[in-house]
C-alpha cells in the first residue's frame, strides 16, 4: 500500500473497507458518513436565541443528544423562513431527513439507532448477536430509534414522507430548513454560492448521542459515564474491486488512478474559476442564473444573500439600480439596466455598468449552444480613465502642437 492513490484514504475507511484479514481487497473511492448540518445565521440570531432560552431553559446550540435535536426541530418548525428563503410565506422545516421508500431512509434509521444499539463493550453487536447471528432489530434500542425517527417527521415539510436524500440536501440548500441529517453532500451543495441560498451560513454537528445504551448481554439499558456520540458510516462508502481472474488488473488500476487525476484537475479548474480577477456568470435558456463566481459579487458590491441558484438576472439588476448603478453601451449611450436582462440575443453583445463607487465594469456576453448566455465581467475602471485622458489630449491637440499653444484648464469643458 505504498501507491499515492492510497495515501489520502483515512484509516477508518482504508482499514475497515479495503482489506479482509491481512489481505488488501479493494480501493476506497468515496468515504461515507452521516452528520448534521444547521443554519448558523438562525442559531446565532440574538432574538431567536432569547425565544429558545425562554421556551426550553437552555441556550440554543447544535444538538448533542437526540432529545435536544427534537426540541430544536420542534422550535423552528412552522416559523416564517427568513431571507433568502424560497418564496415569501414559506415556512421553515425544523429538520429534514429522508423518509421516502427507496430514498435511503434505511440509512437514516441506522443513524438514529447507532447511539442506542452500539454498546462500547460489545463491538459488532449493533445488528446481530455476533455468536448466534440472531437479529437485534427488534430490541428496545432499535424500537426507540424507529419511534423517534418517525416522530421527527412532523417537524419536516408537509411532504416529508416523500423526501429522498437528494431532496433533503436540495431543500436545505434552498433555505427551507433549520437543520438536516445527510451525508457530506449537503455541505458540497449548500456551501456552493452558485447553487445555494444559504452558502456561508452553515455549521455541522456529529450525529446526536445518548447517555444510555442497550446492553445486549443483560437485556438492560446501561447508563454511560459521559454523553456518547456514535458516528455512523452510513453506507460505508464506494470501493473499486478488480476480480482476481482479470487478465488486465494493471490496466484497471490505471483507470482508477486516471479517475483520481481527473478529479484533481476538476478541482483545479474550480479553483481557477474562483480565483480569476474577472467575474463570470451563466444564464440558462429560461433566463435563470445557474453559475457565477465570487469575483462577480465583489465587482458589484453584492452579498451572497443577493444571489442564489435560479434567481432571474432582473432581480439582481434591480438591486444595482437601487444602489445607483447605470448601464451604457461601449459608445457611452445610456440604457436602462433592465435591458441587460434580455435573454433572446442571438450574437455577442457588450455593455458597461458604471457603479456608484466609481468602478466601471465591462460586460462581454456570448450565447451558449443550448440557449442562454455566458458573460465575462471585467473591471475596466483604469482603462476608462485612460480613455478620458486620451480624449482630453486629443482635444488639447486641436489647439496646437506646442505646449505654449495649449489652452488653460479652465478653457477645457
Amino acid at each position: 500500500m505504498e501507491a499515492p492513490a492510497f495515501a489520502d484514504v483515512l484509516p477508518i475507511y482504508r482499514d475497515a473497507l479495503m482489506r479482509w484479514g491481512d489481505q488488501w481487497k479493494a480501493l476506497t473511492t468515496d468515504g461515507d458518513l452521516h452528520l448534521g448540518t444547521y443554519r448558523r445565521d438562525l442559531f446565532e440570531d440574538p432574538a431567536v436565541q432569547a425565544r429558545f432560552q425562554a421556551g426550553y431553559g437552555r441556550p440554543l446550540e447544535p444538538p448533542r443528544t437526540w432529545g435536544e435535536y427534537r426540541d430544536i426541530a420542534a422550535f423552528f418548525s412552522g416559523r416564517a423562513a427568513p431571507a433568502p428563503a424560497p418564496p415569501i410565506g414559506t415556512l421553515l422545516a425544523g429538520t429534514l431527513e429522508a423518509y421516502a421508500r427507496n430514498g435511503q431512509r434505511i440509512w437514516y434509521l441506522f443513524s438514529h439507532a447507532a447511539a442506542y444499539a452500539s454498546h462500547p463493550g460489545y463491538p459488532g453487536a449493533m445488528f446481530f448477536d455476533p455468536d448466534t447471528m440472531v437479529p437485534a432489530i427488534d430490541n428496545p434500542a432499535w424500537v426507540r430509534a424507529l419511534e423517534e425517527f418517525l416522530d421527527l417527521r412532523q417537524f419536516g415539510p408537509a411532504d416529508a414522507s416523500a423526501l429522498d436524500s437528494q431532496a433533503v440536501r436540495q431543500r436545505f440548500a434552498d433555505g427551507a430548513a433549520a437543520m438536516n441529517i445527510d451525508w457530506a453532500d449537503t455541505g458540497v451543495l449548500a456551501g456552493d454560492p452558485r447553487r445555494s441560498r444559504v452558502a456561508g451560513r452553515l455549521g455541522v454537528f456529529p450525529l446526536p448521542g445518548s447517555e444510555a445504551v442497550w446492553n445486549p448481554a443483560t437485556g438492560r439499558w446501561d447508563r454511560l459515564a459521559a454523553l456518547r456520540s456514535v458516528t455512523f458510516l452510513a453506507f460505508g462508502g464506494w470501493i473499486d474491486v478488480v476480480p482476481a481472474a482479470s487478465p488486465i488488473q494493471d490496466q484497471a488500476f490505471r483507470v482508477e488512478t486516471l479517475h483520481r487525476e481527473l478529479v484533481d484537475q476538476s478541482n483545479l479548474l474550480v479553483t481557477t474559476f474562483e480565483s480569476i480577477n474577472d467575474g463570470f456568470t451563466v444564464v440558462d435558456e429560461a433566463g435563470r442564473l445557474v453559475a457565477w463566481n465570487l469575483q462577480d459579487l465583489r465587482l458589484y458590491g453584492l452579498s451572497e444573500r443577493d444571489v442564489w441558484l435560479g434567481v432571474p438576472p432582473a432581480e439582481i439588476l434591480q438591486i444595482l439600480d437601487a444602489q445607483g448603478a447605470r448601464a451604457r453601451t461601449p459608445l457611452g449611450e445610456g440604457l436602462p439596466l433592465s435591458d441587460l436582462a434580455v435573454t433572446d440575443a442571438t450574437g455577442p453583445r457588450q455593455f458597461e455598468i458604471a457603479c456608484p463607487d466609481g468602478r466601471l465594469v465591462e460586460l462581454r456576453r456570448n450565447p451558449v449552444a443550448d440557449g442562454g448566455f455566458a458573460t465575462l465581467h471585467m473591471d475596466v475602471t483604469e482603462a476608462g480613465r485612460s480613455r478620458v485622458s486620451s480624449a482630453r489630449r486629443r482635444r488639447w491637440g486641436r489647439w496646437g502642437s506646442s505646449p505654449g499653444a495649449w489652452p488653460t484648464t479652465s478653457a477645457i469643458p
